[in-house]
């Protein structure tokens, strides 16, 4: 490799490197790739997928006020949490490197609760509970 190729990886590598895990601020979650969490208000239920692309599928579940199970599943290997911005909601879906791990999380009231993964910053998704 030439000294100038080498030079001009040098300067391109730390910005490709930000923008594979979403550097900069937050997006607000996408209109596209929304479910409908399945059963009754009491006892809903809906998978996410974090993805190796850095993002959650889909990015919006829409629930009722009332009992949610929510689980991450893993796609593409790429390890991930779940931790919604609000904290009264309890505690975190913990680091997931393969497979799923479930939390069942309960809504008091209709709006939107916004979720991120802590280890790729931008990596975001909502549950609009109606």
């Amino acid at each position: 490799m030439t000294a100038r190729r080498t030079a001009a990886l040098l300067v391109l590598l730390p910005a490709l490197a930000l923008t594979g895990c979403g550097g900069g601020s937050p997006a607000a979650p996408s209109s596209a790739g929304a479910v409908t969490a399945a059963g009754a208000p009491g006892s809903q239920t809906a998978t996410v997928v974090g993805g190796s692309d850095l993002r959650f599928a889909p990015q919006t579940v829409a629930a009722k006020v009332g009992t949610l199970a929510l689980t991450l599943r893993i796609g593409g290997g790429v390890p991930h949490d779940l931790q919604f911005d609000d904290a009264s909601l309890g505690t975190p879906i913990p680091v997931v490197a393969s497979g799923s791990a479930s939390k069942t999380y309960t809504f008091p009231r209709a709006g939107t609760y916004r979720f991120v993964c802590t280890l790729h910053p931008g990596m975001v998704g909502q549950v609009v509970v109606s």
